[in-house]
């Protein structure tokens, strides 16, 4: 189970200051003995708490940070870590067009999960994007950019059917992905069509995802996504479902309201 919740507000010739708060439950894992038998059980999660600031430079242009306190809880074993986002974006209301650029998660593992195990890093990420909504028109596109400070950013499974042999060595030969499925990795495709401030349908499709985790013989939705949002009443409620493997999907609801639309009486 997964779940996140924020408090957003602005400040006149101040900024925007953002509260949030998400978990993730792992559920109840079986624990055994050297032989496998079940001898009890024990729960995984973890939490992030989140801080962050954002204001506008220009009429175009915005910046923010974000600080995050990260703690995890694995049976016995808990690590903490703190890390912090940069963004700035840009966006041109009368060409319907934006743009972003994010560095993710520069911090350190404060505590480890063991006195003997190595302190691990974060997964750092720098992330671009650009989108651009048609004029008279519903469509909106979006590109998004992932790991642009690692241009190599494939995992090869070495246990795929499809894998050449050295017939010198008889060993396994290193599968070297060619230029383009190495750029495609990095690529996440959006659309959206927006009928009305009320209601909007939502597709993507995330390449990596599914070269990676979906099966060669059956890849399915692996890799694709969609959603949709409606306005109601004073609510804007988001569904939306992403298929990581053929037949399991992680599936997200978002209840949104902006508070200072609150009318007093």
């Amino acid at each position: 189970n997964y779940g996140f919740g924020s408090y957003a507000h602005t400040f006149d010739s101040v900024g925007t200051f953002l509260f949030s708060l998400g978990f993730y439950d792992y559920g109840e894992f079986d624990r055994t003995n050297i032989a496998g038998e079940k001898i009890g059980v024990f729960d995984a999660s973890d939490y992030n708490f989140q801080i962050g600031y954002s204001r506008k430079y220009t009429d175009k242009i915005m910046y923010g940070v974000n600080a995050k306190f990260l703690y995890s809880a694995y049976e016995a074993y808990v690590g903490t870590a703190g890390a912090i986002d940069l963004g700035a974006s840009y966006f041109d209301s009368s060409k319907l067009l934006s743009a972003g650029i994010v560095v993710k998660n520069i911090g350190y593992q404060f505590i480890r999960y063991s006195e003997t195990s190595p302190r691990e890093p974060l997964p750092f990420d720098i992330q671009a994007s650009v989108s651009k909504k048609l004029e008279h028109n519903p469509l909106r596109f979006t590109l998004t950019l992932h790991n642009l400070h690692r241009w190599n950013n494939s995992y090869v499974n070495i246990n795929a059917r499809n894998k050449e042999i050295d017939l010198e060595t008889g060993l396994v030969k290193n599968q070297e992905l060619k230029f383009g499925e190495k750029a495609m990795r990095h690529v996440i495709f959006n659309t959206e069509l927006v009928f009305s401030p009320n209601f909007q349908i939502r597709a993507g499709y995330n390449h990596q995802r599914r070269a990676e985790l979906g099966p060669e013989n059956r890849r399915a939705l692996t890799g694709f996504s969609w959603g949709v949002g409606i306005g109601v009443r004073k609510l804007f409620i988001s569904y939306g479902s992403a298929g990581y493997f053929p037949g399991v999907a992680t599936n997200y609801f978002t209840v949104s309201r902006d508070l200072s639309r609150f009318k007093k009486k």
